[in-house]
């Protein structure tokens, strides 16, 4: 268990959370986040990359669509 801010994280072996970022309410294994990410409310990140000042965050919602905003030259697994 990691404290990060007033938040803990659920982390696991091989991952690596950069300078300034902040995981509220995340689980994470095999992962690397680089510096100044916000990641909020996702149930579960594995096998990741994410980039500098990215921002994942899971609402509260009964949607089921995705809203994406994706840069050049990225691949999306779903």
């Amino acid at each position: 268990m990691l404290f990060c801010g007033s938040h803990f994280l659920f982390q696991l072996p091989y991952t690596t959370v950069g300078n300034g970022s902040i995981l509220e309410n995340v689980s994470i294994e095999h992962s690397v986040i680089l510096d100044n990410c916000h990641l909020r409310n996702v149930e579960r990140i594995e096998d990741s990359l994410i980039g500098y000042n990215s921002k994942v965050y899971r609402q509260e919602s009964q949607r089921r669509a995705l809203r994406l905003l994706v840069g050049d030259d990225c691949e999306i697994t779903m």
